[in-house]
């Protein structure tokens, strides 16, 4: 019954779910590149940090 009614929902709004799909997929990308920029800044202070003595 649910399954049903989610078919026949993304049938009609179909438009309305592509936008949300991309913008989903533009926030996750965003996601991925600031927990990449923390770590690699993070590794990069411990790296500072061991060769400092």
């Amino acid at each position: 019954m649910f399954w049903r009614i989610l078919k026949k929902d993304l049938k009609r709004k179909k438009t309305m779910n592509i936008i949300l799909l991309l913008f989903v997929i533009l926030c996750s990308m965003f996601a991925a590149a600031a927990m990449n920029n923390i770590i690699a800044v993070t590794g990069g202070i411990a790296y500072y940090f061991s060769c400092m003595h």
